[in-house]
């Protein structure tokens, strides 16, 4: 905060002059005349100190109300509390321009009196107030067709479904390598030269991870029948759907295996109670 307070504090931009606007004053600032009850507005020139008035009424418009030899009286509203006070001031002539806030309004009032004088000479009577802009006309809609859209229950298998379809182009040549199935030798009884070889369900080597167990399904599903089922599920009903989701919350919750917290409570319990044995440390996972 500024420490002064005095008549032209916080001004050396406020009064400073326009770029390109600095130097000698026009004569047309001199020349011009002005009459009482004009408009005009105050713009204090930095140059001229003498008239210049306070920064307050910098940028108001006023009314002339008295023409002096040097000087034009000015009259602007001043807001003070709650009420309005018209304050009359004397500004020289180098802070004060006249305004241009009456000019559209001499426009319209030239336009009007071509708009009477026509409207007479054809024995006509028009009304050349201003009206608001109503509303928009009205239209009728044809061949438009009406189609109601409504939102799909959530389905979690049938989104699972869509999300293994989607992962069909993101199994790699790698993973395909990893995950081919072995031929078994042939046993000691089986003649060798048939080259029979027995197929086995499982995969050599086991599942690293969730990624490597999503895409052996991808690789090892047929992509026609889970269209099949997949837009099967899309048919099926509000109410179908709704079962199969409960029957989906069940299983799950059948499938739920105890959490670190209770698997931790578990082993307190089995530590303080004595009458377990080493023999069965599992009997009270065997509940869950």
């Amino acid at each position: 905060m500024p420490a002064g307070h005095g008549l032209r504090s916080r001004t050396r931009d406020l009064f400073s002059r326009p770029f390109r606007k600095k130097g000698y004053i026009p004569l047309t600032t001199y020349l011009r005349n002005y009459k009482i009850g004009e408009y005009v507005d105050i713009k204090v020139n930095g140059a001229v100190h003498k008239g210049m008035p306070h920064k307050f009424y910098h940028g108001r418009t006023g009314r002339v109300w008295n023409v002096t030899k040097r000087a034009i009286g000015v009259e602007v509203n001043k807001q003070v509390g709650n009420r309005i006070i018209r304050k009359r001031i004397h500004v020289r002539v180098e802070h004060v321009l006249p305004s241009r806030c009456q000019e559209e309004f001499q426009l319209r009032k030239i336009r009007n009196d071509e708009l009477k004088a026509e409207a007479k000479a054809r024995g006509e009577k028009i009304s050349t107030k201003r009206q608001p802009e109503g509303p928009k006309p009205g239209f009728m809609v044809e061949g438009a067709t009406m189609e109601t859209v409504t939102p799909i229950p959530y389905d979690v298998v049938n989104d699972l479904k869509g999300v293994l379809l989607r992962g069909l182009i993101w199994s790699t040549a790698k993973e395909e390598i990893d995950l081919v199935r072995k031929p078994r030798k042939p046993d000691s009884d089986v003649d060798p030269a048939a080259g029979v070889v027995e197929d086995r369900d499982g995969i050599d080597g086991g599942f690293s991870s969730l990624d490597g167990m999503l895409q052996w399904a991808i690789g090892n599903s047929d992509p026609e029948k889970l269209k099949e089922t997949a837009q099967d599920v899309q048919r099926m009903s509000s109410d179908e759907l709704k079962m199969r989701q409960m029957e989906i919350k069940e299983l799950m919750g059948k499938l739920k295996t105890p959490s670190d917290a209770q698997l931790m409570q578990i082993a307190i319990d089995d530590l303080n109670n004595s009458s377990l044995t080493l023999e069965d440390p599992n009997a009270h996972c065997m509940n869950y």
